[in-house]
């Protein structure tokens, strides 16, 4: 018939801790997740990252910048991909970053999902002006970025501003 159904599941776990079923629920929200097409987005979750959705890949020709600016940032990226065991034969951080700037909405973001779907990457979405964004937090949240990723600094220009607001009213 045409009437709507809702299921509902009910889970029993005979144990002190909720962290059981927390992660249960997780990981089959993540294999969900995994299971569609596009780039897979993370966003930070405490101190580690949670896959938070697919985003419908997009290729770097869609972006508009000047000259040949997109192609030369995904060449360097190619070379950086290519040369890890180079930087782990002379003891140099495996890391690459860019620096995007212009006004809001002009595609920075698009940049990166762009650059990311078209070298197989995943993205971490990073709100440095969300609260709670401490550099103990930032610091715990880098070190657990899954391989293979783009972290995508979001609200840069607001990285700091909290804490120097609270520290002038304190």
């Amino acid at each position: 018939s045409g009437k709507d159904y809702k299921e509902s599941i009910t889970i029993q776990a005979f144990t002190r801790s909720r962290k059981i079923v927390v992660e249960l629920l997780e990981d089959a929200r993540n294999a969900a997740i995994s299971k569609r097409n596009g780039i897979e987005a993370y966003v930070p979750n405490f101190d580690n990252w949670a896959l938070s959705k697919r985003i419908a890949a997009r290729p770097l020709s869609s972006v508009v910048l000047d000259g040949t600016i997109a192609d030369d940032i995904k060449a360097d990226m190619k070379l950086f991909l290519e040369s890890r065991d180079w930087y782990e034969s002379v003891g140099v951080p495996y890391r690459r970053g860019y620096f995007l700037h212009g006004p809001s909405g002009s595609g920075k973001s698009s940049v990166a999902l762009a650059l990311a779907s078209e070298l197989g990457l995943k993205i971490c979405v990073l709100p440095l002006g969300g609260p709670g964004m401490a550099d103990d937090r930032l610091a715990s949240i880098m070190n657990e970025v899954p391989s293979g990723s783009i972290v995508l600094f979001e609200d840069i220009d607001c990285a700091g501003k909290a804490t120097a607001s609270r520290e002038k009213n304190e």
